[in-house]
């Protein structure tokens, strides 16, 4: 079934206010992704608000020196996801590349100063990176994959709604939803409320250094 922004409705309310970094990798375990980007593991969590008074805790100790970030890993069948309260583990170039080499990861970054950003990388090469709150015809989406971002919701170019406050109010609104659709279409993984509410395991990641 082809998955659509009504899919994803409860992701416009579940993030709102909260910057998050979910990457879905295929075919790949937690305890090899943690293994693989050289992670320590840390107490459980349960759900984003757990994720999110982890990460504060972590952050903390940061700040006294330690490059590294918090992530939890929730496994599926054919997926792990890598959620980040306040991260962006998952659009570093660094890390996922490697990661990705015969299998593929999507992930979708956004935080509190208005930026996101949308990345496939599919055995060890980006295939795309969007910034669907800002995408425009300039942004170099594949022809193959432009319909179906369309479908979701995605603006790819200017369009007369541009500037029309009700418009652009709405297409706010819903454009978690419709990110996460059209993620669904290319990782092929359903995203639950269930997965991201349910309990999870968490490792510190080490920044790394050309990052």
């Amino acid at each position: 079934m082809t998955a659509l922004p009504s899919d994803y409705a409860w992701m416009d309310d579940f993030f709102l206010g909260d910057a998050y970094c979910l990457a879905v990798i295929r075919d790949r375990g937690a305890t090899e992704i943690i293994e693989s980007l050289g992670g320590a593991e840390r107490q459980s969590a349960i759900g984003i608000e757990g994720l999110a008074a982890r990460a504060d805790e972590e952050w903390n100790a940061e700040l006294a020196g330690r490059p590294t970030m918090l992530a939890g890993f929730i496994e599926t069948p054919a997926a792990t996801l890598m959620m980040e309260h306040n991260g962006y583990l998952g659009t570093l170039d660094a890390l996922m590349r490697p990661l990705s080499r015969g299998t593929t990861i999507v992930s979708h970054f956004t935080n509190v100063n208005a930026l996101d950003r949308l990345t496939f990388w599919s055995d060890g090469v980006m295939a795309l990176d969007m910034e669907p709150l800002l995408a425009t015809e300039a942004v170099p989406v594949p022809a193959h994959w432009r319909p179906q971002a369309i479908e979701c919701g995605l603006r790819l170019e200017d369009t007369p709604a541009h500037g029309d406050e009700a418009a652009d109010a709405e297409f706010l609104a819903h454009l978690a939803s419709g990110v996460f659709a059209f993620a669904e279409r290319l990782s092929g993984v359903p995203v639950t409320v269930s997965m991201v509410e349910g309990s999870m395991r968490t490792a510190l990641i080490p920044l790394p250094a050309d990052r």
